[in-house]
């Protein structure tokens, strides 16, 4: 059963992927062929993420859903972590190695 209908494959894998992670599988179906004639829009640009009839209820309440909407992170940089462990700010000369 489809539980989001998108125009971006990269959402698409997104969407799949947080379904995929609470337990769900989910399938990425684009519309056969539309990449081959570059078609990204309308009809022909849909990508579809299906799930198993027996998941979909639970899938759309994951996905925040009446409308099959993905919930967004808000907009704000209160939790992204600007500085390193010793406190001094990032220099972008540095470089991880572990």
């Amino acid at each position: 059963m489809v539980v989001h209908i998108t125009h971006n494959l990269s959402l698409a894998h997104l969407v799949a992927g947080r379904l995929e992670h609470e337990g769900i599988p989910a399938l990425v179906v684009p519309v056969a062929g539309a990449s081959a004639m570059g078609l990204h829009i309308g009809m022909m640009g849909e990508v579809k993420v299906l799930v198993n009839p027996a998941h979909y209820d639970r899938a759309l309440n994951i996905l925040g859903a009446e409308g099959g909407d993905v919930p967004m992170l808000p907009d704000n940089t209160d939790n992204i972590l600007f500085d390193d462990d010793d406190g001094e700010a990032w220099d972008d000369d540095e470089q991880y190695i572990d």
